[in-house]
Formats: C-alpha cells, structure tokens, sequence
C-alpha cells in the first residue's frame, strides 16, 4: 500500500538494504522486484522468485499490524495457501486477537517500537536515529539527507 511518492529511487533502497545486512551470511539482497510492473505486488514477487529458485522455500515476513488489511492484498488467499507468513509483534497489537494467521507464526520476539515511519518521521523531525540501524545505513541516509 505504498505510494510511488514516498519510495524512494530504487538504486538507494537496494543500496541501504545491502548496507542493513552487511556481510551477514543469512541475508541475500534482491533486486527482482525492479524490473516486475509497477506497482509491485507480493504475490507476484513470491511467485517469481518461486519460479526463478525451484526447489527453495520462500516465506513472507510481516507485522503483526499488517494482518487487519491483509484480506486487501492481492491474492492473499494464495499467499496464505502456498507461502508461510511469520509475523513480528508490533505494538498495539493483542496477541491472543489477532487476525488472518492462518499457515502463520507469531515470532517469539519483544516489540520494539521502531518501523521504517518512526526512522523517516524522526529524521524530518531533525532527530538523531544512527543509533536504530547499523551505521553504514545511517551513514548512507544522512549523506543523501533522505527524509530531511
């Protein structure tokens, strides 16, 4: 559901993902979704990335405030059917309610209020957030002066 405007150029979000991971082994950035129409929809990226690697599971990762309009997403039922959705807590979510977890598992992990909207509304605020990711991110967002 994001608008084109507040993407930005897909050379710097591929470029900033990179940095995020690092040369950690367990990541692999991808750029299939540059050359898919736009917009881009997540069943379309799970189904071509499913063809492109016969054999590999693929799994979606989400937050747990993304279920409530989850039913909108494009051909959520097959997402649901064929892809194994793992769902992070997020705050002002009720664990014990949640919806649509059908094929899903709520993560065992501690919510931590920190999303991609505080990194951005905090930087536009003149609020220092190198400390919220790895430092060659930051470094990357303050010399661009994204969201500022």
């Amino acid at each position: 559901f994001n608008e084109k405007k507040t993407l930005l150029a897909d050379h710097h979000r591929y470029e900033l993902v990179l940095r995020a991971i690092g040369d950690d082994p367990g990541f692999r950035v991808s750029n299939i979704e540059f050359n898919m129409p736009k917009p881009s929809f997540t069943i379309d990226t799970l189904v071509l990335l499913s063809e492109k690697n016969p054999g590999k599971e693929f799994s979606l990762i989400m937050g747990a405030d993304g279920l409530a309009s989850f039913h909108k997403w494009k051909n959520h039922d097959q997402i649901i059917r064929y892809y194994h959705r793992y769902v992070y807590p997020r705050e002002g979510t009720n664990p014990d309610h949640l919806p649509n977890m059908e094929n899903a598992t709520l993560v065992n992990a501690p919510v931590i209020g920190i999303s991609s909207s505080f990194i951005r509304q905090s930087i536009m605020l003149g609020k220092d957030v190198r400390f919220f990711m790895p430092y060659q991110t930051w470094q990357y967002i303050d010399e661009f002066h994204f969201f500022s």
